[in-house]
């Protein structure tokens, strides 16, 4: 009894110790030694791809010429879908002023590692629900649903932006790909849902994952920082992810229907029937709220709620209008929430969103999920044909009500799950590691240019342009156009050159001398 005592003091002891040590060195300031632990799990990884993967069928060498159908079928979906998460979700958010960098290389770096982590962790839970052990195999489809899980990480992603360091970043992409196979799995294989464009299951569950972790991780940090506002060269970075996301929206959301039962040819008219009512729909809402102005945010992001809503139904025979009303109250939702909800968060739950995930992929996601319930209720031979059960697979021994049962049950779990999810790992992001100590900036984690006009990266950011030009020996375009009446500008001066203008010293005489550099 007594050497069991003993035995479990120490065992205690030392549990606490071991923790005590992890959380000191997570909440040190060496990210670079922290950094040297993810590249030994990334070496990890590789092992596990020696060891549990292997080419599918359509690359193994057999002898026997291979017809290549998943490449002609779906490599251009792919490669929209690619650009998608790397170009269009990392470009939306770069309308912070000073973390451009941070918005393009972070999105790069997290979707890198979350299409290698996901395929592993897709095939492992895939594994257990079906209870085979076989080796997971790679071919283009596993690459387009890898593409999909890092999609959901950069929904997440946007409601942190600014507030965690890459590390941070790093740990939440790792645990979220585990959370999100994990729902998927169930929603798939379990419940048998339909959900090709992801409304419920990357959508929805990325953007409340996220909304868990900016709750529990940022409650007291960064509200009306100084930092968190924009420029008008960094909002028309943002409109170039904006455009790029809304053009290859149709891929994202055909990229897995199958050519079976004209599921891409639905996929694509309904994507784009839905995306561009919700388009108009945001310019004339976000006009009227906003006194006949549009808001660059309302454009930025609600304008896409159509494609997200449209998602889990894109594939279905919803009739041409059918998919318009669906993007008609996606776009009247996600506007009004940019505009309203807001600053409604901000003040009753203390919870902010930096990019608006709860307007443009949460809601519209919820709109798509009961959509795609509708829809799967009112599925019948009449319009689909032979085709019913190839676009239900569950149609078989299922009826119309109960489908959209399991449409709405399949919501119900997503919303659980992630927000359960993200509340976990959030309160392990904010035990074990520090808080960033510049947010909303990219200079505590790249090098930035020594020189810049404007030069944001100075210690008195609070200064105006013209007393940061003046402390530079520049002059204001005020001044310099006050004192050669209107001929030159410290960036064009007027004589067709584009070297700014200098001011020297003023000499004796009182006169101030202008030259040019």
């Amino acid at each position: 009894s007594t050497c069991l005592t003993c035995v479990f003091h120490w065992h205690h002891l030392a549990r606490q110790h071991f923790w005590a040590a992890i959380k000191k060195m997570m909440r040190s300031k060496d990210d670079n030694g922290k950094f040297a632990y993810f590249i030994l799990a990334e070496a990890v990884i590789i092992l596990f791809y020696g060891l549990f993967t292997r080419y599918a069928d359509e690359g193994v060498n057999t002898g026997v010429p291979s017809d290549n159908t998943q490449i002609i079928e779906y490599y251009a979906m792919y490669q929209d879908v690619h650009v998608m998460i790397f170009v269009g979700f990392g470009f939306l958010m770069t309308f912070l002023r000073k973390y451009g960098y941070g918005a393009v290389g972070l999105t790069f770096f997290l979707s890198s590692v979350a299409v290698q982590w996901s395929i592993l962790v897709r095939g492992f839970w895939e594994r257990v629900f079906e209870r085979h052990f076989d080796k997971i195999d790679l071919n283009v489809l596993s690459l387009i649903n890898a593409d999909f899980a890092a999609g959901a990480v950069m929904i997440s992603f946007g409601g942190v932006l600014g507030k965690l360091s890459p590390i941070q970043l790093l740990v939440m992409t790792l645990m979220e790909i585990v959370i999100y196979a994990l729902n998927e799995t169930i929603l798939v294989l379990e419940l048998k849902i339909v959900d090709v464009g992801g409304s419920m299951i990357i959508h929805t569950f990325g953007a409340y994952f996220g909304l868990a972790v900016a709750w529990v991780t940022g409650k007291s940090l960064y509200r009306g920082h100084k930092e968190n506002s924009s420029v008008y060269h960094s909002n028309l970075f943002s409109f170039i992810g904006t455009l790029f996301l809304w053009l290859f929206w149709p891929s994202f959301n055909a990229a897995v229907a199958g050519s079976a039962g004209n599921g891409h040819h639905r996929a694509v008219i309904n994507t784009l029937l839905s995306i561009s009512t919700s388009s108009i729909v945001a310019f004339y809402l976000s006009s009227a709220l906003h006194k006949r102005r549009f808001e660059v945010m309302d454009i930025q992001n609600a304008t896409l709620a159509g494609g997200v809503a449209i998602g889990a139904s894109a594939n279905l025979y919803t009739t041409p209008w059918g998919a318009m009303f669906v993007g008609l109250v996606s776009g009247c939702v996600s506007t009004f929430g940019f505009a309203r909800m807001l600053p409604y968060f901000i003040e009753k739950i203390n919870l902010y969103d930096t990019c608006g995930i709860h307007n443009l992929h949460g809601m519209p996601g919820v709109i798509g999920g009961v959509a795609s319930a509708i829809f799967a209720g009112l599925a019948t031979t009449s319009n689909y044909g032979d085709d019913l059960t190839v676009v239900f697979p569950a149609r078989e021994t299922r009826t119309a009500t109960e489908q959209a049962g399991y449409q709405m049950v399949a919501l119900i779990t997503t919303l659980g799950i992630a927000t359960l999810g993200g509340l976990c790992v959030g309160k392990f992001l904010k035990t074990f590691f520090r808080e960033v100590e510049t947010p909303y900036t990219d200079e505590s984690h790249w090098l930035m240019p020594e020189e810049e006009i404007p030069h944001y990266f100075e210690e008195e950011t609070s200064q105006s342009l013209p007393t940061r030009l003046s402390n530079m020996n520049l002059r204001s375009p005020s001044a310099a156009k006050m004192q050669t009446n209107g001929a030159a500008s410290p960036y064009y001066p007027g004589n067709g050159t584009t070297s700014p203008v200098v001011a020297n010293p003023t000499p004796a005489n009182g006169v101030s001398v202008e030259t040019q550099m």
